[in-house]
Order: structure tokens, then sequence, then C-alpha cells
């Protein structure tokens, strides 16, 4: 049976993974903003809002932990 992460990895990697997400949603964020496509944009955009989304669910585990995110420049 597999060990259970210490509660410091389990808050290191719901970190890693909001800011992953984050990180992801800035991106296509950046993409959109170069696009000169509106359909093509349109799509970053999209993808960019459901990155949020993921980012937010992350960030409720983590609270959920009594940790609250923090957005850094990456």
């Amino acid at each position: 049976m597999p060990e259970r992460p210490t509660d410091d990895e389990l808050i290191d990697s719901l970190r890693e993974n909001w800011r992953a997400e984050i990180q992801s949603a800035r991106t296509y964020r950046e993409l959109a903003a170069a696009e000169k496509d509106e359909r093509r944009k349109g799509v970053l955009l999209r993808m960019a809002e459901a990155e949020e989304r993921h980012a937010e669910r992350w960030a409720k585990k983590l609270r959920e932990h009594g940790i609250e995110p923090v957005a850094t420049d990456t």
C-alpha cells in the first residue's frame, strides 16, 4: 500500500498545482492579447477562464487546510 503524503508534502503539492493553473491562465491571456484572429482569441480566453476555475478549486483545497494562496510573480 502506498504511503500517504505528509501534511507538508500535501500542501506543497496543492500549492504547486494552484501555481501551475495560475501560470497557464496567465499564458493563455497573454497569447489572447497578442492574437489578431477573434475566433482564436476567444478560444484562448475561454481556456484562460477554465484554468482560472481549476486554480480556484486548488485554492479552495488550500484554504481547507488553513492556507491562503498567495500569488507571486513567476
